[in-house]
């Protein structure tokens, strides 16, 4: 009984650091690359990213991407609770349209450009404020 009482403060401490997962509300914040849907011309599959490409949606509307995705956007706007457009600097269009599903309580965010003809996606985890 007592080494229960000893391991009982163990137990807490994990429990709390478990469910302190770092999430996103909405589109704000920071969003790293795990994985990449492609599909040309059959049922398609995810592949894992092998790098460490960010996106980030700030509260201004403004968008910062380290890998140039989605051509350099400059700037978001959300056109409804499935799409979003990205504004472009000086390109023609100057907006290109995303779908967006976010799932697992903000921790996943699915972006899939509107007009991908062989069906196409990036899929990205939530990042936790001051991390990489």
């Amino acid at each position: 009984m007592k080494k229960l009482l000893y391991l009982l403060p163990l137990l807490i401490a994990v429990a709390c650091n478990k469910s302190a997962t770092y999430y996103n509300t909405g589109l704000a914040g920071k969003w790293q690359l795990t994985e990449y849907f492609i599909s040309p011309g059959d049922a398609g599959a995810w592949h894992q990213a092998t790098g460490i490409e960010t996106i980030t949606f700030n509260s201004d509307k403004s968008f910062e991407s380290s890998d140039g995705a989605y051509n350099n956007a400059i700037g978001f706007t959300i056109i409804d609770s499935a799409k979003l457009a990205f504004i472009l600097p000086t390109q023609m269009p100057s907006t290109m349209e995303c779908y967006y599903t976010i799932q697992d309580n903000g921790a996943t965010l699915i972006l899939s450009p509107v007009g991908c003809i062989e069906g196409c996606s990036n899929k990205y985890k939530a990042v936790k404020n001051g991390s990489n």
